[in-house]
């Protein structure tokens, strides 16, 4: 009984639980090729947005292994804070409404409509129709 519960113990305190461990092992060992694939696409995505931000003015790093872009608040609005900031970004940028902008979805946003109502071509590849 008691070491059932030290098991149990283990696995809440400092390890994981032993079909989670079992089943990264397996998905290290597997075919990698569809990780590469899912790089790709975020490393374009990354690419348009941060590139797209840096032709505007606002200079952004590329980040190196997240799926995220931290982009430094500006040196003139730095004083207002982050929540003050994102507000001016909400009310002066996007005319009072609210827009998510995620690497997820972020190529639909950025792509420029041609005549027509066509969106045009996008190097991260189609878009999907599918719900956000």
């Amino acid at each position: 009984m008691v070491n059932a519960l030290a098991r149990i113990k283990s696995y809440l305190d400092y390890g994981a639980f032993q079909p989670i461990q079992i089943a990264g092992i397996v998905a290290l060992e597997a075919d990698q090729k569809c990780v590469e694939e899912i790089v790709e696409v975020h490393r374009k995505r990354r690419d348009l947005l941060v590139n797209g931000l840096n032709k505007l003015g606002w200079s952004v790093p590329k980040p190196k292994g997240t799926m995220f872009v931290w982009a430094p608040i500006p040196d003139e609005f730095r004083a207002l804070g982050s929540l003050e900031f994102s507000k001016l970004l909400i009310e002066e940028a996007q005319g009072g409404g609210l827009a998510r902008h995620r690497l997820r979805r972020v190529r639909r946003r950025l792509r420029p409509l041609r005549a027509g109502g066509e969106r045009a071509a996008d190097p991260a590849g189609p878009a999907r129709t599918q719900a956000p």
